[in-house]
């Protein structure tokens, strides 16, 4: 990945308009014995209608992928969104451009804490003890209120922006 710097600054603007990074737990069940199993996930998403801006964003990083869906309001416009699922792939992205945030400055760097202490407890290679999920959970609530403070600013509200974005969630947190 070799980005200069005004490639760094651009995708930081559209990641602080279009983007978001969502962290929580999801489940699946064991098909030996029925049980279901709680691990922590993330993603990176950013969205467009544009697809060329997120097939470019895709091939300067090489991470992540492009999937375009149909939109909900005819004539069918399509929506495309720029995904990375790898906590490690989205570290990667986070340092690159993370100096040039401006709106997600402080959610961004919350988020890169947590995906690092996620990361911490992968290599350490046992499952989730009860305070280890405490502390994912407290990284998730500042995550919420964090994003409870972006959307309510005034500068944001000007932006056609509303509060209500940042309802509170049992088990995800975007901001």
């Amino acid at each position: 990945m070799n980005l200069s710097e005004t490639d760094r600054a651009y995708i930081a603007g559209y990641y602080d308009g279009e983007g978001t990074i969502t962290i929580g737990f999801s489940s699946k069940q064991c098909s030996l014995n029925s049980k279901r199993y709680w691990y922590p996930r993330a993603q990176l998403v950013i969205v467009s209608k544009n697809k060329s801006i997120l097939d470019e964003i895709q091939s300067l990083f090489e991470l992540g992928h492009v999937y375009m869906r149909e939109g909900p309001t005819p004539p069918h416009n399509l929506i495309g969104s720029y995904r990375i699922s790898i906590r490690r792939d989205i570290l990667k992205f986070i340092d690159a451009i993370e100096p040039y945030l401006k709106e997600k400055k402080d959610a961004v760097e919350n988020v890169k804490q947590c995906l690092i202490y996620m990361e911490q407890i992968k290599l350490q290679g046992h499952k989730w003890a009860p305070e280890q999920i405490v502390k994912m959970k407290e990284y998730m609530e500042k995550s919420r209120l964090l994003k409870m403070r972006d959307c309510s600013s005034p500068d944001a509200i000007g932006k056609g922006n509303k509060p209500k974005y940042a309802r509170p969630s049992a088990y995800t947190l975007n901001y």
